[in-house]
């Protein structure tokens, strides 16, 4: 289940960035930790990882250390849930979305 949240979090970031191009890359972040990853943590884990969501760099910074553009977050946003969904499916019908 872990990969899944985790892919549900890259999802949200890429989807973020495509949204709002003027949004923080922090705020970015944040807000899909929150909507994804963080509905599974205890208290302390989401403390620890906002303190680490505060050390991220800019926008600009991420994407030219990646070697990222717009068009290349959006093919990356769109393969990924091409996947991501019959693999949520998958995991539905075998009831492997009620194990933590």
């Amino acid at each position: 289940m872990r990969n899944m949240w985790l892919m549900d979090y890259f999802c949200e970031i890429m989807a973020q960035l495509m949204a709002d191009k003027e949004k923080a890359f922090t705020s970015c972040v944040k807000d899909s930790y929150n909507s994804t990853l963080g509905k599974h943590h205890s208290w302390l884990i989401r403390k620890g990882a906002q303190l680490g969501m505060n050390a991220v760099g800019g926008r600009e910074a991420f994407m030219e250390n990646n070697g990222f553009t717009y068009t290349k977050i959006e093919e990356i946003r769109d393969c990924m849930h091409k996947f991501k969904e019959p693999l949520w499916e998958f995991y539905t019908e075998l009831k492997l979305t009620d194990i933590e």
